[in-house]
């Protein structure tokens, strides 16, 4: 029996020492498993910078508005931008012909009084917000240089609009004075607003 457990060892014992002999040579610092997706990404890398900087550069150039900026500035407010774009789930569009972003209709303090607005009248008439100016009043076909008073209306809208119920036709018009409205700009263009109303016979 001691014969039999001694030659058990004996055999078990050889493949352990050839191990220990021959060990296995890992390199677990460069696995080369994995250089091909790290040059891959490097690579990636490399010319999404190259891309960036050409974009920026294009801009700098271009835009007047990006004039005195860096180009490193500008690489790094297109990386804010489409990082800020990618979260909201919106597209970016850096195309000069196109510069526009989604914005919010109505301010803070016009969509309360919106809301206070829709309580008083009670279901009994209709309530419109930011309507343009030419939807209420018009310029005579026979009027001399009628295109240019009528550019002069469209470009321009009223905060809110009371209509009837029925036949949508105008009831009242409402102005709100904000803090917006304390520039001569923006005085000027209320003055033409109020005018304009007073002249057409919209209820003001």
């Amino acid at each position: 029996m001691n014969k039999k457990l001694s030659l058990l060892s004996i055999l078990l014992a050889i493949p352990l020492k050839v191990a220990a002999a021959n060990p296995p040579q890992i390199n677990l610092l460069q696995p080369k498993i994995f250089e091909p997706a790290i040059k891959l990404l490097i690579t990636a890398a490399i010319m999404f910078a190259i891309m960036l900087f050409i974009v920026a550069f294009i801009i700098k150039r271009f835009n007047p508005k990006h004039k005195d900026s860096s180009i490193f500035s500008i690489m790094i407010n297109l990386w804010l931008n489409k990082k800020q774009r990618k979260k909201e789930g919106t597209v970016v569009n850096y195309s000069d012909e196109y510069p526009y972003e989604k914005s919010n209709l109505l301010t803070r303090s016009e969509k309360e009084f919106f809301k206070a607005l829709e309580i008083t009248v009670l279901n009994k008439y209709h309530v419109f917000t930011q309507v343009g100016l030419s939807r209420i009043i018009d310029v005579p076909q026979n009027t001399y240089n009628r295109q240019r008073h009528f550019n002069q209306i469209s470009s321009k809208s009223v905060d809110y609009v009371i209509c009837d119920k029925e036949n949508f036709s105008t009831l009242l018009v409402i102005e709100l004075d904000g803090e917006s409205h304390n520039t001569k700009d923006q005085q000027d263009n209320d003055d033409f607003k109020d005018k304009a109303l007073n002249v057409s016979g919209a209820p003001k």
